[in-house]
């Protein structure tokens, strides 16, 4: 594979214009101290600051039953490519709406100020195109939550540097936000997406350097944020970072390819077929679009697939993945299930799960298991399952801790090996009901290992 083709451009955090927002959120104030009615009959006096408009200037009522679209287009066309434009508290009945490249749109906050989809089955209620728009604190809500009905996206965007911030998206749409296939440097900060109708909380199609970061997404119909890529150049450097991503029927985060990509510090939780899933968008060719070297750090990851018996964390067709300082409890079946090679278990923490704290299965080589604290699994009942359960070849096994500490006796071996050519050092075994080590593959060094 060539460099990557697309370079990383973060976009800078706090956000430009300082003194520009500043001035907006003196308006939002100002219209919160006036009394945050929802439906107010007065129009807000005309901003006079230039290249901010108000939409009540504009004709914009905001009482929930007007349509409201011609008044924020004309806003929109006011305040021109790079301005902003802001909604007082109330709800603002609409159309699809495209901003202009490099415009803010700002509500008094993400409840106060809604946008209220009232066009049948459109594509986006808010686009974003060209470069550098920002949507914040508004709520994105919808009239028509039965397909076909429902709009695909609450925000669609195309293009580099687009934000959303501090928002708040109802269960109405398809998707919740929607990054399109080679955007770059696209995401989605602090927002709250209550489900969806059919698809996942986020979406990032294709696309480099976006990023989801400390937002609250929950009760998808499918995954709470999936990772496609289309092409073996896909999703490049993706970062999913300080999420609560929970009660999704699909995976708290799907991951189908992608290079250099991070997951950490995000609480995965209740999560119906696994917490966190990494695999390839073909199956039966994962070639097409291999994910490698990416990292899944110090999550949080509780009850997953509890009826559908899920892992955690599953990878298949993936290679080279950290995997680190993560805990993993109450998943349906395992904690950790490694399907392919390469990857590095290191000081991860899977307990209390239905079957085996961490699995690795056949054909998988070079695997590196350190230090990791397996315990008290087979939660389903006595013998149930493992610690560390491995299978394959060529892997290091070394430092790690599988015991049970239960009064009453259920995990029933520390490790078990079906592997070859491996070499498995100085692991603490203790306490499981059959014994500490069951070696039943070839090959294997076993040293300094106890219980």
């Amino acid at each position: 594979m060539s460099g990557n083709p697309n370079p990383p451009r973060w976009p800078a955090a706090p956000l430009s214009r300082r003194g520009a927002l500043a001035r907006l959120g003196s308006l939002a104030g100002a219209a919160l101290l006036a009394g945050c009615d929802s439906s107010p009959t007065e129009p807000e006096p005309v901003v006079t600051e230039p290249g901010v408009r108000d939409v009540r200037a504009y004709g914009a009522k905001g009482d929930g039953t007007t349509d409201d679209t011609r008044a924020i287009l004309s806003a929109r066309n006011a305040a021109g490519p790079g301005g902003m434009v802001f909604f007082p508290p109330g709800t603002y009945l609409t159309g699809a709406l495209t901003m202009l490249p490099g415009q803010t749109w700002s509500g008094a906050s993400r409840r106060g100020s809604q946008l209220a989809m009232m066009e049948r089955g459109a594509r986006s209620l808010v686009a974003m195109e060209g470069a550098d728009c920002t949507l914040r604190d508004l709520g994105l809500t919808t009239r028509h939550r039965e397909l076909p009905d429902a709009a695909q996206h609450a925000v669609g965007m195309t293009g580099t540097g687009h934000r959303v911030q501090s928002c708040w998206i109802d269960t109405g749409f398809w998707w919740g936000v929607f990054i399109y296939e080679q955007a770059t440097s696209c995401g989605v900060v602090d927002t709250e997406i209550d489900g969806t109708v059919g698809a996942h909380c986020v979406e990032i199609n294709q696309s480099s350097y976006c990023f989801v970061e400390r937002c609250h997404l929950r009760n998808s119909l499918h995954n709470g944020v999936e990772i496609y890529p289309q092409a073996e150049d896909g999703c490049y450097g993706i970062r999913v970072v300080g999420n609560r991503l929970e009660n999704c029927v699909g995976a708290g985060i799907a991951m189908f390819g992608g290079h250099g990509c991070l997951l950490d510090g995000n609480s995965v939780v209740g999560n119906q077929t696994h917490g966190i899933l990494m695999d390839a968008v073909e199956p039966r060719r994962p070639e097409l679009y291999p994910a490698t070297d990416n990292r899944v750090t110090n999550n949080l990851i509780l009850n997953s697939g509890v009826d559908s018996g899920g892992f955690g964390l599953w990878m298949v067709n993936t290679t080279a993945t950290l995997v680190q300082g993560n805990t993993v409890s109450g998943s349906g079946n395992g904690g950790i299930y490694a399907g392919s090679s390469l990857h590095s278990l290191i000081a991860n923490n899977c307990t209390l799960n239905g079957r085996t704290g961490i699995v690795v299965n056949d054909f998988v080589t070079g695997v590196t298991i350190m230090g990791n604290q397996c315990n008290d699994n087979s939660a389903l009942g006595p013998e149930f399952g493992h610690g560390i359960s491995v299978a394959g070849s060529a892997h290091t096994v070394t430092g790690n801790v599988c015991s049970d500490t239960r009064p009453v006796k259920l995990q029933e071996y520390g490790m078990v090996l079906s592997c070859s050519d491996s070499v498995v050092t100085g692991n603490v075994l203790s306490g499981n009901v059959r014994g500490g080590l069951f070696d039943g593959g070839q090959d294997n060094v076993t040293v300094g290992n106890t219980g």
